[in-house]
């Protein structure tokens, strides 16, 4: 309940926005890029693939540059992440193809996996930076094409429960019934290719 809350309130903020930038057109301009692609590395010794899409809506600073939040879903072998991110999209010049640069820092949730009494996780701290090129449409869509690195923060902890054997003293910071615990800290580095659109 508490997860479906929080993303009710972030999409209703994001609707918000939508409708404050509308309303104030002559002032303010909204843009939503919307991108899904490839997540391509290792997370250690083990190489590994996952998908990757993302829903940024962001406030314009000028004719080039606009910021904003986002919110993703990063699907890797061991656990799926939900990022929720500051960003900022800068277009390099305003011709009909153009460069720009792209960077959204935040934090990634474990919200869409389902934690079990032996085994739990928590996400963490997410730096994805890219590259890219704009495609402009007639009006005011824009096809985009990106490369960058993702660098994604998480934890999964594994527990042993109690056995006959088992002796009776834990910690107090162990859950209830669990003996002991083994955490193991990821740290996901994957180069990225997305395509998206922008309007």
């Amino acid at each position: 309940m508490r997860k479906a809350s929080i993303l009710l309130i972030f999409n209703a903020s994001c609707c918000w926005l939508c409708w404050f930038a509308t309303c104030q057109a002559q002032s303010i301009g909204y843009s939503h890029h919307t991108e899904m692609g490839m997540l391509m590395g290792n997370k250690s010794v083990t190489s590994s693939s996952g998908f990757t899409f993302q829903s940024f809506h962001g406030i314009h600073l000028n004719r080039v540059g606009f910021f904003g939040v986002s919110i993703s879903v990063d699907s890797y072998p061991e656990l799926t992440l939900l990022p929720v991110a500051f960003g900022a999209r800068l277009a390099l010049n305003d011709d009909k193809t153009y460069p720009y640069l792209s960077v959204d820092v935040g934090h990634g949730f474990s919200w869409l996996q389902k934690n079990t009494v032996e085994e739990w996780y928590k996400g963490g701290f997410m730096f994805n930076p890219a590259f890219g090129l704009g495609f402009k449409q007639k009006g005011r869509d824009t096809f985009t094409l990106s490369l960058g690195y993702k660098l994604q923060r998480a934890t999964i902890y594994e527990a042993l429960r109690f056995t006959e054997f088992a002796a009776s003293g834990t910690s107090a910071a162990l859950p209830e019934g669990v003996s002991s615990m083994q955490e193991d800290r990821i740290t996901f580095k994957r180069l990225f290719i997305k395509f998206g659109v922008l309007f």
